[in-house]
């Protein structure tokens, strides 16, 4: 029972950091690379979104199409 413990504290430790840095992400805004409209999104869209660099996939409110980029505040 206790290797069981000590497999899932790694899993959650990561989880715990997916979550903080994500929280930290919604501070910024986001432009949208087709309408070039800024917005804020919230952290929960940020959890598990693919991304690269600074493009993220996430959708525009404005124009509903993805791959937009962090705006560092």
């Amino acid at each position: 029972m206790d290797w069981a413990i000590v497999a899932c504290f790694p899993i959650l430790a990561a989880f715990a950091a997916m979550i903080i840095i994500a929280k930290g992400l919604s501070k910024n805004l986001f432009k949208c690379k087709h309408c070039l409209k800024e917005f804020n999104t919230d952290w929960t869209k940020l959890v598990f979104v693919m991304h690269s660099d600074n493009e993220y996939s996430i959708k525009c409110p404005y124009c509903n199409k993805k791959d937009c980029m962090i705006q560092k505040n």
